[in-house]
């Protein structure tokens, strides 16, 4: 008797994927408040296999978040400043996703706690991807370990989804200023 496993790429990821893509744009178009029936149309997936696999908005939700924070990522030189920079400015242009703006701006507007919990969860990757470049030159004695690398990231964060809901809020790209002034308030540790 065959072992049967869902094969990468096989019917099951397609299925997934087109559900989350269809989750994405209805999310993208008209937020959070969408009905499970306009995912099976739009992704071509049968209702009944939609129920069975996704039986609620907030696992459709969930599913669609994992999908879109899959796009982002960075690769990581070893040299935190610069590392810093980049991050922020593909985070920068992340944020400025139409899928992206939808969900900060729902996240801003809903009184739903289970989709602030989701995303709190979807932001969780990307914040630990931004925390590795300040940990790991804190661990190299590069950053004086007395840096509180959350609050770093926070700033970088809020600025950004700050700049990336009001379209006038600053200068054309702002990264490159938010950084170096985070690398000044981080010293190096002190070598006695």
């Amino acid at each position: 008797m065959q072992n049967k496993r869902p094969r990468p790429g096989g019917r099951s990821e397609r299925i997934r994927k087109a559900v989350a893509q269809a989750v994405l744009q209805l999310i993208r178009d008209h937020g959070i408040d969408f009905e499970i029936q306009e995912v099976s149309r739009l992704s071509g997936v049968g209702r009944a296999t939609v129920f069975r696999r996704w039986p609620d908005r907030a696992s459709l939700i969930g599913e669609a978040l994992s999908e879109h924070v899959s796009g982002f990522s960075v690769t990581l030189k070893g040299e935190w400043p610069d590392d810093l920079l980049r991050m922020t400015r593909d985070f920068r242009e992340f944020m400025r996703d139409p899928v992206e703006l939808a969900m900060n701006r729902a996240l801003l507007l809903t009184n739903n706690n289970a989709f602030r919990d989701q995303m709190s969860d979807y932001w969780k990757p990307i914040i630990e991807l931004f925390q590795k470049p300040l940990r790991d030159a804190i661990d190299r004695g590069e950053i004086d370990p007395g840096v509180d690398v959350e609050i770093v990231i926070v700033a970088i964060s809020e600025v950004l989804v700050m700049e990336s809901l009001f379209e006038n809020f600053g200068e054309v790209d702002i990264s490159e200023r938010l950084v170096s002034q985070l690398v000044r308030g981080c010293p190096p540790a002190n070598r006695e």
